[in-house]
Protein backbone atom coordinates (compact mmCIF):
# COMPACT_ATOMS: atom_id res chain seq x y z
CA UNK A 1 0.00 0.00 0.00
CA UNK A 2 2.91 2.34 0.75
CA UNK A 3 6.01 2.90 -1.35
CA UNK A 4 9.07 4.49 0.26
CA UNK A 5 11.87 5.78 -1.98
CA UNK A 6 15.07 7.68 -1.22
CA UNK A 7 16.33 10.82 -2.90
CA UNK A 8 19.60 12.76 -2.77
CA UNK A 9 18.53 16.08 -1.27
CA UNK A 10 22.04 17.49 -1.25
CA UNK A 11 22.45 17.05 -5.00
CA UNK A 12 18.73 17.40 -5.78
CA UNK A 13 18.38 13.97 -7.41
CA UNK A 14 14.93 12.49 -6.78
CA UNK A 15 13.89 10.18 -9.66
CA UNK A 16 11.50 10.43 -12.59
CA UNK A 17 8.28 8.94 -11.17
CA UNK A 18 5.24 10.97 -12.24
CA UNK A 19 3.76 11.06 -8.75
CA UNK A 20 6.72 13.15 -7.57
CA UNK A 21 5.34 16.07 -9.54
CA UNK A 22 1.59 15.84 -9.04
CA UNK A 23 0.33 13.69 -6.17
CA UNK A 24 -0.25 14.22 -2.43
CA UNK A 25 2.74 12.66 -0.67
CA UNK A 26 4.70 12.63 2.56
CA UNK A 27 8.44 13.09 2.91
CA UNK A 28 11.14 12.90 5.61
CA UNK A 29 14.29 15.00 5.29
CA UNK A 30 17.16 13.68 7.44
CA UNK A 31 20.91 13.67 7.98
CA UNK A 32 21.24 10.75 10.37
CA UNK A 33 20.62 12.93 13.45
CA UNK A 34 17.97 15.54 12.64
CA UNK A 35 14.78 15.15 10.63
CA UNK A 36 12.00 17.26 9.16
CA UNK A 37 8.61 15.77 8.23
CA UNK A 38 6.36 17.31 5.59
CA UNK A 39 3.65 16.77 2.97
CA UNK A 40 3.03 18.25 -0.45
CA UNK A 41 1.09 17.74 -3.69
CA UNK A 42 4.27 18.60 -5.63
CA UNK A 43 7.21 17.20 -3.68
CA UNK A 44 9.82 18.04 -6.35
CA UNK A 45 8.84 21.71 -6.20
CA UNK A 46 8.81 21.56 -2.41
CA UNK A 47 12.34 20.10 -2.40
CA UNK A 48 13.54 23.04 -4.50
CA UNK A 49 12.00 25.44 -1.98
CA UNK A 50 13.59 23.58 0.94
CA UNK A 51 16.97 23.46 -0.79
CA UNK A 52 17.03 27.25 -1.02
CA UNK A 53 16.20 27.55 2.70
CA UNK A 54 19.23 27.96 4.96
CA UNK A 55 17.79 25.98 7.87
CA UNK A 56 17.07 22.96 5.59
CA UNK A 57 20.60 22.73 4.20
CA UNK A 58 21.63 20.59 7.14
CA UNK A 59 19.84 17.64 5.47
CA UNK A 60 21.35 15.38 2.80
CA UNK A 61 18.66 12.71 2.24
CA UNK A 62 14.94 12.68 1.62
CA UNK A 63 12.54 9.72 1.89
CA UNK A 64 9.33 9.99 -0.14
CA UNK A 65 6.22 8.13 0.99
CA UNK A 66 3.71 7.38 -1.78
CA UNK A 67 0.34 5.64 -1.83
CA UNK A 68 -2.22 5.52 -4.61
CA UNK A 69 -4.87 5.95 -1.90
CA UNK A 70 -3.49 9.22 -0.56
CA UNK A 71 -5.49 12.41 -0.73
CA UNK A 72 -4.56 15.73 0.85
CA UNK A 73 -6.72 15.17 3.94
CA UNK A 74 -4.85 11.93 4.58
CA UNK A 75 -1.38 13.43 4.08
CA UNK A 76 -2.23 16.34 6.40
CA UNK A 77 -3.34 13.83 9.05
CA UNK A 78 -0.39 11.47 8.56
CA UNK A 79 2.08 14.37 8.65
CA UNK A 80 0.87 15.28 12.15
CA UNK A 81 0.96 11.64 13.24
CA UNK A 82 4.47 11.11 11.93
CA UNK A 83 5.73 14.20 13.73
CA UNK A 84 4.20 13.05 17.04
CA UNK A 85 5.52 9.50 16.85
CA UNK A 86 8.97 10.26 15.37
CA UNK A 87 9.54 12.85 18.12
CA UNK A 88 8.67 10.20 20.73
CA UNK A 89 10.81 7.58 18.92
CA UNK A 90 13.92 9.76 19.55
CA UNK A 91 15.92 8.31 16.66
CA UNK A 92 15.97 11.81 15.20
CA UNK A 93 15.76 15.30 16.62
CA UNK A 94 12.69 16.63 14.82
CA UNK A 95 13.05 20.19 13.52
CA UNK A 96 9.36 20.83 12.80
CA UNK A 97 7.33 23.60 14.41
CA UNK A 98 3.98 22.72 15.94
CA UNK A 99 1.83 25.54 14.56
CA UNK A 100 -0.26 23.29 12.28
CA UNK A 101 -0.93 20.47 14.73
CA UNK A 102 -4.65 19.85 15.10
CA UNK A 103 -6.99 16.88 15.28
CA UNK A 104 -8.35 16.31 11.76
CA UNK A 105 -11.63 14.74 10.70
CA UNK A 106 -12.30 13.56 7.14
CA UNK A 107 -14.12 10.85 5.25
CA UNK A 108 -12.66 7.39 5.91
CA UNK A 109 -10.44 8.56 8.80
CA UNK A 110 -11.09 5.45 10.89
CA UNK A 111 -9.79 3.22 8.09
CA UNK A 112 -6.75 5.40 7.51
CA UNK A 113 -5.99 5.39 11.26
CA UNK A 114 -5.73 1.60 11.05
CA UNK A 115 -3.56 1.79 7.91
CA UNK A 116 -1.13 4.10 9.68
CA UNK A 117 0.16 1.07 11.60
CA UNK A 118 1.06 -0.51 8.25
CA UNK A 119 2.99 2.61 7.26
CA UNK A 120 4.82 2.65 10.59
CA UNK A 121 5.95 -0.96 10.16
CA UNK A 122 7.20 -0.05 6.68
CA UNK A 123 9.26 2.76 8.21
CA UNK A 124 10.65 0.29 10.75
CA UNK A 125 11.81 -1.99 7.95
CA UNK A 126 13.54 0.98 6.33
CA UNK A 127 15.18 1.70 9.72
CA UNK A 128 13.72 5.21 9.77
CA UNK A 129 12.04 4.52 13.14
CA UNK A 130 12.83 2.11 16.00
CA UNK A 131 9.98 1.51 18.41
CA UNK A 132 6.47 0.16 17.93
CA UNK A 133 3.48 2.49 18.11
CA UNK A 134 2.35 0.74 21.30
CA UNK A 135 5.68 1.39 23.01
CA UNK A 136 5.64 5.04 22.01
CA UNK A 137 2.06 5.63 23.12
CA UNK A 138 3.05 4.49 26.63
CA UNK A 139 6.06 6.83 26.79
CA UNK A 140 6.12 10.12 28.69
CA UNK A 141 7.52 11.87 25.62
CA UNK A 142 4.39 10.93 23.65
CA UNK A 143 1.95 11.72 26.47
CA UNK A 144 3.39 15.21 27.10
CA UNK A 145 4.54 16.01 23.58
CA UNK A 146 4.24 19.63 22.35
CA UNK A 147 3.26 18.07 19.01
CA UNK A 148 0.00 16.60 20.28
CA UNK A 149 -2.92 17.05 17.92
CA UNK A 150 -5.20 19.57 19.63
CA UNK A 151 -8.96 19.18 19.71
CA UNK A 152 -11.22 22.13 18.88
CA UNK A 153 -11.45 23.39 22.48
CA UNK A 154 -7.69 23.18 22.98
CA UNK A 155 -7.01 24.88 19.66
CA UNK A 156 -9.44 27.68 20.55
CA UNK A 157 -7.72 28.17 23.92
CA UNK A 158 -4.29 28.44 22.28
CA UNK A 159 -5.53 30.91 19.66
CA UNK A 160 -7.22 33.13 22.24
CA UNK A 161 -4.15 33.16 24.48
CA UNK A 162 -1.84 34.02 21.57
CA UNK A 163 -4.20 36.81 20.48
CA UNK A 164 -4.17 38.27 23.99
CA UNK A 165 -0.35 38.10 24.10
CA UNK A 166 -0.14 40.00 20.82
CA UNK A 167 -2.01 42.87 22.48
CA UNK A 168 1.08 43.30 24.72
CA UNK A 169 -0.96 43.84 27.86
CA UNK A 170 -0.01 42.51 31.26
CA UNK A 171 -2.78 40.10 32.11
CA UNK A 172 -3.55 36.73 33.60
CA UNK A 173 -5.28 34.09 31.48
CA UNK A 174 -6.94 31.18 33.26
CA UNK A 175 -7.70 27.93 31.43
CA UNK A 176 -10.41 25.95 33.21
CA UNK A 177 -11.19 22.31 32.54
CA UNK A 178 -12.11 19.02 34.14
CA UNK A 179 -9.31 16.61 35.17
CA UNK A 180 -7.94 14.92 32.07
CA UNK A 181 -9.29 17.60 29.71
CA UNK A 182 -5.78 18.46 28.47
CA UNK A 183 -4.86 21.70 30.23
CA UNK A 184 -1.23 20.57 30.63
CA UNK A 185 -1.07 19.70 26.93
CA UNK A 186 -2.32 23.20 26.07
CA UNK A 187 0.45 24.73 28.21
CA UNK A 188 3.22 22.57 26.71
CA UNK A 189 1.94 23.14 23.17
CA UNK A 190 1.79 26.88 23.81
CA UNK A 191 5.36 27.01 25.13
CA UNK A 192 6.72 25.30 22.00
CA UNK A 193 4.54 27.46 19.74
CA UNK A 194 5.79 30.69 21.32
CA UNK A 195 9.41 29.53 21.19
CA UNK A 196 9.07 28.79 17.46
CA UNK A 197 7.40 32.13 16.75
CA UNK A 198 9.50 34.98 15.40
CA UNK A 199 7.26 37.40 17.29
CA UNK A 200 7.81 35.83 20.72
CA UNK A 201 11.17 34.03 20.44
CA UNK A 202 13.02 36.71 22.44
CA UNK A 203 10.50 36.74 25.29
CA UNK A 204 11.31 35.20 28.65
CA UNK A 205 9.00 32.18 28.90
CA UNK A 206 8.84 29.40 31.47
CA UNK A 207 6.56 26.53 32.43
CA UNK A 208 5.97 26.48 36.20
CA UNK A 209 5.24 22.99 37.57
CA UNK A 210 4.75 22.63 41.35
CA UNK A 211 4.73 18.78 41.37
CA UNK A 212 8.29 17.49 41.82
CA UNK A 213 7.84 14.22 39.91
CA UNK A 214 6.04 15.83 36.95
CA UNK A 215 8.63 18.61 36.86
CA UNK A 216 11.41 16.02 36.65
CA UNK A 217 9.56 14.18 33.87
CA UNK A 218 9.02 17.33 31.83
CA UNK A 219 12.65 18.43 32.23
CA UNK A 220 13.71 15.10 30.72
CA UNK A 221 11.20 15.50 27.88
CA UNK A 222 12.18 19.08 27.08
CA UNK A 223 15.80 17.98 26.65
CA UNK A 224 14.63 15.89 23.68
CA UNK A 225 12.59 18.63 21.99
CA UNK A 226 14.30 20.96 19.54
CA UNK A 227 13.86 24.55 20.68
CA UNK A 228 13.08 23.66 24.31
CA UNK A 229 15.40 23.20 27.30
CA UNK A 230 15.16 21.50 30.67
CA UNK A 231 15.63 24.92 32.27
CA UNK A 232 12.30 26.02 30.73
CA UNK A 233 10.57 23.90 33.39
CA UNK A 234 10.48 25.84 36.65
CA UNK A 235 9.46 25.31 40.24
CA UNK A 236 7.54 28.10 41.99
CA UNK A 237 10.72 29.15 43.80
CA UNK A 238 12.62 29.29 40.49
CA UNK A 239 10.23 32.00 39.34
CA UNK A 240 11.04 34.04 42.42
CA UNK A 241 14.75 33.66 41.78
CA UNK A 242 14.55 34.68 38.14
CA UNK A 243 12.31 37.70 38.46
CA UNK A 244 13.39 38.92 41.92
CA UNK A 245 17.16 38.47 41.93
CA UNK A 246 18.94 38.69 45.25
CA UNK A 247 20.51 42.12 45.11
CA UNK A 248 21.08 43.51 48.60
CA UNK A 249 22.84 46.70 49.60
CA UNK A 250 26.66 46.74 49.53
CA UNK A 251 27.25 44.45 46.51
CA UNK A 252 25.12 41.59 47.78
CA UNK A 253 26.51 41.59 51.34
CA UNK A 254 24.61 42.19 54.55
CA UNK A 255 25.39 45.38 56.39
CA UNK A 256 25.75 45.39 60.15
CA UNK A 257 22.54 44.55 61.96
CA UNK A 258 20.20 47.36 62.99
CA UNK A 259 17.73 47.01 65.89
CA UNK A 260 14.19 47.55 64.64
CA UNK A 261 12.55 48.16 68.00
CA UNK A 262 10.77 45.75 70.30
CA UNK A 263 8.27 43.48 68.63
CA UNK A 264 4.78 43.95 70.08
CA UNK A 265 3.45 41.24 67.76
CA UNK A 266 4.87 39.03 65.03
CA UNK A 267 3.34 36.37 62.78
CA UNK A 268 4.40 34.38 59.76
CA UNK A 269 2.05 32.75 57.24
CA UNK A 270 3.55 30.53 54.48
CA UNK A 271 2.16 31.02 50.99
CA UNK A 272 1.59 27.62 49.46
CA UNK A 273 1.15 26.68 45.80
CA UNK A 274 -1.01 23.59 45.51
CA UNK A 275 -1.23 21.34 42.48
CA UNK A 276 -2.88 18.03 41.72
CA UNK A 277 -2.12 15.57 38.95
CA UNK A 278 -4.99 13.42 37.73
CA UNK A 279 -4.95 10.23 35.69
CA UNK A 280 -8.18 8.73 34.42
CA UNK A 281 -10.04 11.28 36.55
CA UNK A 282 -8.42 9.87 39.72
CA UNK A 283 -6.04 11.85 41.89
CA UNK A 284 -2.62 10.39 41.10
CA UNK A 285 -0.41 12.92 42.85
CA UNK A 286 -0.78 16.02 44.96
CA UNK A 287 1.90 18.46 45.96
CA UNK A 288 2.08 21.58 48.08
CA UNK A 289 5.07 23.88 47.74
CA UNK A 290 5.90 26.97 49.80
CA UNK A 291 6.65 29.85 47.45
CA UNK A 292 7.10 32.61 50.04
CA UNK A 293 5.82 33.68 53.47
CA UNK A 294 3.87 36.72 54.61
CA UNK A 295 5.31 38.44 57.68
CA UNK A 296 3.32 40.78 59.94
CA UNK A 297 5.10 42.89 62.55
CA UNK A 298 3.87 45.28 65.20
CA UNK A 299 6.72 47.20 66.84
CA UNK A 300 7.30 49.90 69.39
CA UNK A 301 9.28 52.03 66.95
CA UNK A 302 10.65 52.30 63.41
CA UNK A 303 14.21 53.64 63.73
CA UNK A 304 15.16 56.43 61.33
CA UNK A 305 18.02 54.48 59.72
CA UNK A 306 15.57 51.70 58.78
CA UNK A 307 13.55 54.20 56.73
CA UNK A 308 16.50 54.39 54.37
CA UNK A 309 17.90 50.85 54.59
CA UNK A 310 14.62 48.92 54.50
CA UNK A 311 12.13 51.12 52.71
CA UNK A 312 14.39 53.05 50.32
CA UNK A 313 13.44 56.57 51.45
CA UNK A 314 15.85 59.45 50.90
CA UNK A 315 17.76 60.71 53.90
CA UNK A 316 18.19 64.50 54.00
CA UNK A 317 19.60 67.11 56.32
CA UNK A 318 18.44 67.92 59.84
CA UNK A 319 21.39 67.32 62.06
CA UNK A 320 22.64 64.21 63.80
CA UNK A 321 19.52 63.61 65.87
CA UNK A 322 16.52 64.35 63.68
CA UNK A 323 17.08 63.93 59.94
CA UNK A 324 14.52 64.62 57.25
CA UNK A 325 13.26 61.61 55.23
CA UNK A 326 11.57 62.10 51.86
CA UNK A 327 8.96 59.56 50.78
CA UNK A 328 8.64 59.28 46.99
CA UNK A 329 6.21 57.18 44.93
CA UNK A 330 9.20 55.66 43.09
CA UNK A 331 10.99 54.50 46.25
CA UNK A 332 11.80 50.79 46.18
CA UNK A 333 12.08 48.72 49.33
CA UNK A 334 15.37 46.85 49.53
CA UNK A 335 15.83 43.12 50.12
CA UNK A 336 17.12 42.68 53.67
CA UNK A 337 17.82 39.92 56.13
CA UNK A 338 15.40 40.05 59.06
CA UNK A 339 15.19 38.25 62.38
CA UNK A 340 13.05 38.16 65.51
CA UNK A 341 14.30 36.95 68.89
CA UNK A 342 11.47 35.78 71.09
CA UNK A 343 11.60 34.76 74.75
CA UNK A 344 9.67 31.77 76.06
CA UNK A 345 9.85 29.39 78.99
CA UNK A 346 10.70 25.73 78.51
CA UNK A 347 10.71 23.53 81.64
CA UNK A 348 10.80 26.67 83.78
CA UNK A 349 13.85 28.11 81.99
CA UNK A 350 14.00 31.13 79.73
CA UNK A 351 14.81 30.25 76.13
CA UNK A 352 15.66 32.71 73.35
CA UNK A 353 14.13 31.55 70.09
CA UNK A 354 15.49 32.98 66.84
CA UNK A 355 13.44 33.15 63.66
CA UNK A 356 15.72 34.39 60.88
CA UNK A 357 14.72 35.18 57.29
CA UNK A 358 17.67 35.64 54.88
CA UNK A 359 15.70 37.55 52.23
CA UNK A 360 12.73 39.81 52.98
CA UNK A 361 11.08 42.87 51.54
CA UNK A 362 8.79 45.16 53.54
CA UNK A 363 5.99 47.65 53.01
CA UNK A 364 5.96 51.06 54.67
CA UNK A 365 4.63 50.84 58.24
CA UNK A 366 1.12 52.05 58.94
CA UNK A 367 0.73 54.56 61.76
CA UNK A 368 -2.44 55.82 63.44
CA UNK A 369 -2.77 59.03 65.41
CA UNK A 370 -5.60 59.30 67.89
CA UNK A 371 -6.59 62.57 69.51
CA UNK A 372 -8.50 62.82 72.78
CA UNK A 373 -9.22 66.34 73.81
CA UNK A 374 -5.92 68.12 74.11
CA UNK A 375 -3.81 64.94 74.05
CA UNK A 376 -2.44 63.12 71.00
CA UNK A 377 -1.66 59.40 71.10
CA UNK A 378 0.42 57.53 68.52
CA UNK A 379 -0.47 53.84 68.17
CA UNK A 380 2.31 51.31 67.66
CA UNK A 381 3.36 51.08 64.00
CA UNK A 382 2.76 47.86 62.08
CA UNK A 383 4.20 46.64 58.79
CA UNK A 384 3.88 43.66 56.49
CA UNK A 385 6.65 41.97 54.55
CA UNK A 386 7.39 38.98 52.36
CA UNK A 387 10.02 36.34 53.05
CA UNK A 388 11.45 34.97 49.82
CA UNK A 389 13.64 31.91 49.24
CA UNK A 390 17.33 32.33 48.47
CA UNK A 391 19.10 30.28 45.79
CA UNK A 392 19.15 27.13 47.93
CA UNK A 393 15.38 27.36 48.46
CA UNK A 394 15.76 28.26 52.17
CA UNK A 395 13.49 31.03 53.39
CA UNK A 396 13.63 30.66 57.18
CA UNK A 397 15.99 29.46 59.93
CA UNK A 398 14.87 28.74 63.48
CA UNK A 399 16.90 27.81 66.56
CA UNK A 400 16.67 28.29 70.34
CA UNK A 401 19.42 29.40 72.75
CA UNK A 402 19.92 29.73 76.49
CA UNK A 403 21.07 33.36 76.32
CA UNK A 404 20.40 36.41 74.21
CA UNK A 405 24.10 36.82 73.44
CA UNK A 406 24.20 33.32 71.94
CA UNK A 407 21.17 34.18 69.83
CA UNK A 408 22.79 37.38 68.55
CA UNK A 409 26.04 35.55 67.80
CA UNK A 410 24.08 32.95 65.83
CA UNK A 411 22.50 35.70 63.73
CA UNK A 412 25.84 37.32 62.95
CA UNK A 413 27.24 33.99 61.73
CA UNK A 414 24.09 32.95 59.88
CA UNK A 415 23.80 36.14 57.86
CA UNK A 416 27.55 36.28 57.27
CA UNK A 417 27.27 32.78 55.78
CA UNK A 418 24.78 34.07 53.19
CA UNK A 419 26.70 37.20 52.28
CA UNK A 420 27.52 37.60 48.60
Amino acid sequence: MFKITEGDFKNQTYGDESYLSNWPMLYILENGKQAYIGESNHVKNRMSQHHSSVDKRIFDKVHFIYSSRFNQSVTFDYESKLIQYIVADELYEVRNKNAGMADKEYYGKKEYDEKFQVLWRSLQREKLVKHSLEELENSDLFKYSPFKELNNDQRTAVEEIVDSLKQEENQTVVVNGMPGSGKTIVAIFLLKYLRDSEEFKDKKIGFVVPQTSLRKTLKGIFKSIYGLKASDVLSPSDVTKQYYPFDTVNSGKYLDGVPFGKAVSFSMSPNIAEASLYGDDILAESEKAVTSATLSLGTTDVPDNCKKLMFGHKEGDGGETHKEYTYNVDDNAAYVGFAVIGVKKVDGKRVFEVQAFPKTQWKDPSVEIQTRGESTQFTTPSTEGTALPIDSGDYKYEQSFESESEALDYLQKKFAKHSA
